[in-house]
């Protein structure tokens, strides 16, 4: 799973540096919430955040089925700015059996169109992405299970300009 990590953070740098690409449907959110939405009353904090500007939400009553294939987790990403409330910007299920990988490769076919990239390595890590000038989608799985994440770009780039401007502090 560290290893699909490792890949995961490689391809957003990559669909970043690509330029832009398109894909069907792209999606305006996830579920009930549209990007840039503050949390739900249904949302708590989950655990420990990962830092000032990033925080993680988790629904209390979550529907963990993504058409027909149960997730394990679902969490909800928000930008934290002092101007702001909360804004929605990523998305990440996890799911704890590979084979589920193929069936969300399928929904995210029949949704989406073909992926912008695919990759796959010797260790049977796999790896589906669909990128937009707005929108990446990642699926990557491995024997282990996996995540898809739906992320926002303009609210992902102003999270790392964000912290980019902490570093250069």
């Amino acid at each position: 799973m560290r290893k699909a990590i490792v890949a995961l953070v490689a391809l957003i740098v990559l669909a970043l540096s690509l330029g832009v690409f398109a894909f069907q449907n792209e999606p305006e959110g996830f579920r009930d919430l549209k990007w840039g939405d503050p949390p739900t009353e249904d949302m708590v904090e989950f655990g420990k955040n990962m830092n000032r500007y990033r925080h993680t939400y988790v629904k209390l009553e979550e529907e963990l089925y993504l058409n027909n294939v149960r997730m394990d987790y679902i969490y909800y990403d928000f930008l934290i700015t002092s101007e702001k409330d909360p804004q929605f910007f990523f998305v990440l299920l996890c799911f704890l059996d590979a084979y589920k990988f193929y069936s969300l490769e399928e929904i995210c076919e029949d949704r989406f169109g073909l992926p912008t990239h695919t990759k796959t390595w010797e260790d049977n890590v796999e790896l589906r992405m669909w990128s937009s000038e707005t929108t990446t989608i990642i699926l990557d799985g491995d024997l282990a299970g996996g995540i898809l994440s739906i992320e926002w770009k303009p609210l992902s780039e102003e999270y790392r300009n964000l912290l980019l401007s902490d570093d250069s502090d």
